[in-house]
């Protein structure tokens, strides 16, 4: 009897094994089943607060009113402006593109009696939470510039509820980004406890506009901490500082480790960008010493570690391939 109840049992545990599988990859296959997405038009509709209103385009929104009629050179001006739809004169990029269907805003009444279309009608840009309004733009340049967008939705700026209208103003004039002598107060308007860190006697000269925050800095996210333009911290600043790439027969730590261990890449108040003055720096790692030959009284490695900068001595601190003049000194020549 037991036995049998085991085979009985054997066979369930199979029938379920193989009904648990079947199910598993049924589900997979339902899970990669194409499955059509709403476009982004009854998006825009739904924003607008009418499924029901419609494209009018462009001349149809211009004929409304004169108040819009510069804003429209600038666009028929600019990159979006100028692209045309395969095989059309239509533009690629028009009002509607953002400001989503316009039939509703264009009531005959509304107009005769405020000389203007209702711009209550159109999406409440204005109201929007960051997401959304970076939602109406990605939906070209997520596909467009891809390589330049990819990394956007897990970017500081992204998550940090910035949206692309916050920095490219699409409406001031036909140059839809950002000029390179605006980039800096730009972002400046926002860190500001950056800015100030340009006002230090040691910094980089972007105050003085021979540097930008976007030669550092990409704003639309990458894969590196801090968005930068490279893998790592130490890979940015070796695209320029490339004396000190290395590899040297006789290494300081900072060479295989990241510039920022020691230096405050934004600016500082101590010489070459230093987080903390010499000695005091060097002294964070190594224990202070006397010269060889001079006595090693307490009061002498106190007055050396104090009153002496490290480099007067040790001047190739990034890295030697010469040894030093004594056993064991090391980043003198």
């Amino acid at each position: 009897m037991p036995r049998l109840m085991l085979k009985i049992l054997g066979k369930a545990t199979v029938c379920a094994l193989v009904l648990a599988t079947t199910g598993l990859v049924v589900s997979c296959a339902s899970m990669k089943a194409s499955r059509p997405v709403v476009p982004m038009r009854e998006y825009e509709k739904a924003l607008v607060g009418s499924l029901f209103a419609d494209y009018v385009g462009n001349e149809a929104c211009l004929q409304a009113c004169h108040d819009h009629d510069q804003t429209a050179e600038f666009l028929a001006g600019s990159v979006h402006g100028q692209q045309r739809v395969e095989g059309t004169e239509m533009p690629l990029v028009n009002c509607e593109t953002c400001h989503g269907p316009g039939s509703e805003a264009l009531e005959p009444d509304f107009i005769k009696q405020h000389n203007r279309c209702d711009y209550s009608k159109f999406v409440p840009l204005k109201t929007l939470p960051a997401a959304a309004r970076s939602m109406l733009c990605l939906k070209c340049h997520s596909s467009y510039s891809m390589a330049n967008m990819q990394n956007w939705p897990f970017s500081h700026h992204a998550r940090g509820e910035v949206a692309c209208s916050d920095c490219h103003q699409l409406h001031k004039s036909s140059r839809q980004k950002v000029k390179g002598d605006e980039v800096n107060s730009l972002c400046f308007g926002c860190h500001e406890d950056i800015k100030a860190r340009f006002t230090f006697t040691s910094r980089h000269p972007v105050s003085e506009g021979k540097m930008l925050c976007t030669d550092c800095h990409e704003p639309h996210g990458s894969q590196s901490i801090k968005g930068i333009k490279a893998m790592d911290e130490k890979g940015l600043c070796l695209n320029c500082h490339g004396q000190f790439v290395g590899p040297f027969a006789w290494e300081h730590a900072d060479v295989t480790d990241q510039c920022t261990t020691c230096h405050s890449p934004h600016g500082s108040v101590f010489a070459d960008l230093l987080k903390v003055q010499e000695p005091f720096l060097c002294l964070q790692c190594h224990a202070g010493h006397t010269d060889i030959g001079t006595p090693t009284s307490p009061t002498a490695t106190i007055k050396r570690a104090f009153y002496t900068r490290c480099t007067n001595c040790h001047s190739q601190i990034h890295g030697s391939d010469t040894r030093g003049p004594h056993p064991g000194s090391g980043l003198i020549q």
